[in-house]
């Protein structure tokens, strides 16, 4: 086809159509008017310069159709802007010229186009609002066409007006032309640029955007063919043709899958939808960054969605056998689609929710479309299903297996196979919490029951869920000391610069200084490092003064009180205290040394029975000179250490060799010397059955 002109260029077509004088369209076009500013305005937001296009591609192809003539082309050509960039790349891309050798702006055709929503094209999809959206896009918007009329070939030429008239600069002339066709042209972007410069780029991102015409059943697209703008920096000579490129070059980059499940239905009110679906692989595709699904409305892409919306292994891009990265994309057609697409095609009439007036929702229509896409790429998402299931386990088997008994039943669809941990542990730790409320409340139910033994809850099963619940805690309880037994035994190591932890780090670990039992949670302190019952002691207080009148301050001053008679404060009930000193260090041990651990020990104990201790409320914690004690030094012992032990305090080793004792009879006081390593040791002897059966050695 050569390009449309007023001159005898064209053999004369022979069709039937109406002709009409050039005064009478006159006449018809001056009773338009309408604030198009407003229109634009109202437009919705889900459209851009490429929905622009596709509708003059669209309206050149209906107004093909309608000639019913079998050499049916299209032509679109890029427009570029005069501006060179510095890097010498290729210019911006203007506007386009779409050129169709269809039935031109006939009577009809103009007061069609001169009447805003018009349903001259209603039975096509046309909504009378598609020359707007150009408008939304493109500053300048302007027609050249060539009609038949009684008295032969004409030609008219007008622009989209920019106040209240759609028609404006209308001019009417006689021709030579023995052909009709239209030239549109839109040009100068309103906002930013447009996405794309390559004519092969712009190519790939068409045939996907009106993919639909291709490979719509019962019906021939015709000839469609983009070129570049030759005077702006484009190659001229270079041109594609958009059917070729779908069913030849196109196959490098758009493989149609054969998929499992080719269409269908959805309930509403007496009666079904039915839906059909077409997927694709686009390899390469630099505009697609994930897999996607789109509602298509009389042969256009009207809403784009992702499938990882719905299916979380649709996250990322597939690979095939020989590394091609590549997307799904399917395509979804239905006379519900095509009934309810709303006037700027940016949406739909339905929302994601069924409603009275529309029965079926889009969330449905997503979710069915998923699930058929999934199946048709059934191998590539198995390997990432298995990667997923085998990430979580790994995740509970080495950081949280308290979650082991129930990972089975928990819900992991909506999980990436590339969550991290904080994920995984987001929506373990809500099924936990759910199952665990549900427990609480059927627990409460039964035991609210006049007859509980005949409740319709099932009691078996609920004493199941509650050891179940039981267990799964007490394995999190665990973990978390094997964290600290971790933490602590780093804590004993020589650092980078040659040194070891100070006593307080430890001291730390164990109960935080300056505090006590008293104000702290029962969780918030780790004693059961240095002994399990400490954890059910009356009272605790670490590094705090004995009184107000005496500064002394213990390590850690422990009352305890048996299990059995912890709301009593007895007397009779034994004080310990604990003194620690930094690993590896031993000046304590010298004749000269004030810090001499067994002789502070001594004297707090002897200043507690004199003066009396209280904690931080006020309370008084009653000792006599009958409340036995102990006293545990906290350090590492080497050869001076031992050698003072031994021959100026008078202790004896302990048959491990990892500790040495005495009794001091007039104080009623039995101390011993252990080592940080045998604190650990015996820690970790006492835990290990329960981080074996956790499979956390």
């Amino acid at each position: 086809m050569n390009r449309l002109s007023i001159q005898p260029d064209r053999l004369a077509h022979k069709s039937k159509v109406s002709v009409y004088s050039p005064w009478e369209i006159g006449k018809s076009c001056l009773m338009s008017k309408i604030n198009l500013e407003r229109a634009i305005q109202n437009i919705g937001g889900r459209t851009e310069p490429y929905t622009a296009l596709v509708e003059l591609i669209v309206n050149a192809v209906d107004a093909i159709e309608e000639t019913a003539r079998p050499d049916g082309c299209v032509k679109i050509r890029i427009l570029r802007s005069d501006q060179i960039d510095i890097d010498q790349s290729l210019p911006e891309v203007e506007g386009f010229e779409v050129e169709d050798n269809g039935i031109g702006f006939t009577e009809q055709h103009l007061d069609s186009f001169d009447t805003l929503y018009t349903d001259r094209k209603i039975n096509k999809g046309g909504k009378g609002f598609g020359r707007i959206v150009c408008l939304k896009h493109f500053k300048n918007f302007s027609v050249r066409s060539v009609f038949r009329s009684e008295n032969g070939f004409k030609s008219i030429k007008f622009s989209m007006g920019s106040n209240n008239q759609i028609v404006s600069n209308r001019s009417f002339s006689e021709t030579e032309s023995d052909d009709t066709g239209s030239i549109v042209e839109v040009r100068h972007l309103r906002k930013g640029h447009f996405p794309n410069k390559r004519l092969k780029t712009i190519g790939k991102v068409l045939v996907q955007r009106i993919l639909p015409f291709f490979i719509s059943k019962g019906s021939t697209c015709p000839q469609i063919m983009l070129s570049d703008d030759y005077s702006k920096g484009g190659s001229g000579d270079d041109s594609i043709c958009l059917n070729d490129f779908f069913e030849n070059e196109l196959e490098e980059y758009i493989e149609e899958l054969q998929v499992t499940k080719s269409s269908f239905y959805l309930p509403r009110e007496g009666d079904k939808e039915e839906f059909s679906v077409r997927i694709f692989k686009l390899y390469a595709s630099s505009r697609i960054s994930g897999n996607q699904m789109s509602l298509v409305a009389h042969k256009r892409e009207v809403l784009t969605m992702s499938l990882h919306d719905q299916i979380s292994e649709f996250e990322e891009a597939f690979h095939d056998e020989n590394d091609r990265r590549y997307t799904i994309k399917a395509y979804i057609f239905s006379t519900y689609l095509d009934a309810n697409v709303s006037v700027e095609r940016g949406g739909f009439s339905f929302g994601k929710n069924p409603e009275v007036s529309f029965p079926v929702g889009q969330s449905k229509i997503e979710e069915a479309v998923a699930e058929i896409a999934a199946s048709t790429v059934e191998s590539a998402m198995k390997i990432r299903q298995d990667k997923k299931r085998e990430h979580i386990q790994s995740y509970v088997d080495n950081k949280a297996p308290w979650y082991k008994g129930t990972l089975s039943e928990v819900d992991i669809s909506k999980l990436s196979y590339k969550s991290t941990d904080e994920q995984i542990e987001t929506v373990l730790h809500a099924d936990k919490y759910r199952r665990e409320s549900d427990t609480k409340n059927r627990l409460a139910a039964f035991l609210a029951s006049e007859s509980p033994d005949q409740s319709d809850l099932n009691l078996s099963e609920l004493v199941n869920d509650l050891s179940d619940s039981s267990k799964n805690k007490l394995a999190e309880y665990m973990v978390f000391r094997k964290h600290v037994l971790d933490l602590f035994n780093v804590s004993l190591e020589q650092g980078e610069n040659g040194k070891y932890s100070y006593e307080g780090a430890l001291h730390d670990i164990i109960l935080r200084r300056k505090k006590d039992t008293d104000t702290i949670p029962f969780e918030d302190h780790n004693l059961w490092l240095l002994e399990e019952r400490l954890n059910y002691t009356n009272y605790v207080a670490s590094d705090r003064n004995i009184s107000k009148k005496n500064p002394q301050r213990p390590d850690i001053l422990v009352f305890d009180n048996p299990l059995m008679f912890r709301e009593d404060d007895i007397v009779s009930n034994p004080l310990t205290i604990f003194e620690f000193k930094r690993p590896q260090y031993d000046e304590f041990a010298n004749s000269s040394s004030n810090e001499d651990p067994v002789e502070k020990i001594v004297s707090y104990v002897s200043k507690i029975r004199e003066d009396g201790y209280n904690n931080l409320k006020g309370r008084l914690i009653r000792v006599t000179s009958n409340t036995p004690a102990y006293g545990f030094v906290v350090c590492d012992i080497n050869s001076k250490v031992e050698k003072w032990l031994r021959t100026s305090k008078d202790f004896r080793e302990m048959p491990d060799q990892l500790g040495w004792f005495r009794w001091f009879d007039n104080s009623n006081l039995f101390i011993q010397v252990i080592t940080w390593d045998k604190i650990a040791k015996d820690a970790e002897i006492r835990h290990r059955i329960f981080f074996k059966k956790l499979g956390i050695e």
